[in-house]
């Protein structure tokens, strides 16, 4: 996930369908660590849910829109412009195996 506030969007990394290049290209557009309260505030509900549903740690890289969604409340996150990039299905089994 990449949050930018000045251009107001969201990019929702898809495992496997290039999202590190996508940041990469991306991330000069984007704050790591934003004035905003946004980011500490998803790190501390995605903290808490991880923990209440008893999943193994993992980071927010590759967390759902759904997910996102779910935590912020909708007029928060309908301020920005969300986006992912999906890949053909078997294209995406074919670079898992």
């Amino acid at each position: 996930m990449l949050i930018s506030y000045r251009h107001r969007f969201i990019f929702i990394h898809v495992y496997k369908t290039a999202g590190s290049s996508i940041t990469a290209a991306l991330k000069d557009h984007a704050h790591p660590r934003p004035r905003s309260s946004l980011p500490q505030q998803i790190y501390r509900l995605w903290e808490q849910r991880i923990r209440g549903k008893g999943e193994k740690e993992r980071d927010l890289t590759h967390i759902t829109a759904r997910e996102l969604r779910e935590m912020l409340s909708p007029p928060v996150y309908d301020r920005f412009f969300s986006f992912a990039f999906v890949r053909n299905p078997w294209d995406w089994q074919v670079s898992l195996y």
